[in-house]
């Protein structure tokens, strides 16, 4: 379990370039991110990740009407720009299990999304697939508070499933979450910076490890006995290190 959870502590920010992304240094729009977490959890049938992902949507700014153009399939209207079409896209076929990806999907998000953009909308679908399956699988609680926020975006459509054990059956649903402001980006600076807080954390995990793709593909293939070529042609240091 500790070499799983410090995995998990280095994968998630990094994989959605936190904190970048929430100071709105990152890809932007950010919608393009949020929606590939989202759809790819809700195609894994993901009731735990599907909630959050969907509040952490709204939070950082996702109209819900998008949300709800998604979940309807109607992404032919103007609700949704090309670039968010072709990431929902790629999300949902990398959600699947099986994965249905197909190579028309592949160049159009190529096509509508910049290229370091496109490896971060597929980090964070790809992400959320591990994501997915460790919490479906451990069966995760819901919080009741990010239910009560989400239920009427996520449609009729959802069910809490097992995930719902602490729910109680007369609960009040709440207001969605709130845009986020300037206090967000202070918490995140406080976080981050403060002595022994998330930086310091990561680096601290990180400590040791490669710092190419080269350096990366050699201790991979003497670890697992594969050397994952794909390294060699990430643009984004965070995926390889």
């Amino acid at each position: 379990w500790p070499p799983a959870f410090h995995a998990y502590n280095v994968i998630v920010p990094n994989f959605l370039n936190l904190p970048e992304f929430l100071l709105g240094l990152g890809t932007r729009p950010s919608s393009l991110i949020t929606l590939a977490m989202y759809v790819a959890s809700r195609a894994a049938e993901c009731p735990y990740c599907t909630a959050h992902t969907c509040s952490f949507a709204v939070r950082r700014g996702l109209a819900p009407a998008k949300l709800r153009a998604v979940l309807a399939g109607s992404l032919d209207g103007t609700a949704v720009t090309q670039a968010e079409h072709a990431s929902v896209a790629v999300a949902r076929s990398l959600g699947c299990m099986p994965c249905e990806l197909t190579a028309e999907e592949v160049r159009t998000l190529r096509a509508t999304v910049a290229k370091g953009d496109v490896e971060w909308v597929v980090a964070a679908a790809t992400m959320f697939g591990s994501l997915n399956k460790l919490m479906d699988g451990l069966g995760v609680p819901l919080e009741p508070d990010t239910v009560a926020e989400t239920t009427d975006l996520l449609g009729a459509g959802w069910s809490a499933g097992k995930a719902g054990q602490m729910l109680a059956a007369d609960m009040v649903l709440a207001a969605p979450p709130a845009v986020d402001d300037w206090r967000l980006c202070l918490k995140v600076l406080w976080l981050g910076l403060k002595p022994g807080g998330v930086a310091a954390t990561g680096a601290r995990l990180l400590h040791g490890m490669p710092s190419t793709a080269a350096e990366a593909s050699l201790l991979l293939q003497r670890n697992v006995g594969h050397p994952f070529p794909i390294l060699a042609h990430l643009t984004h240091g965070k995926f390889i290190c």
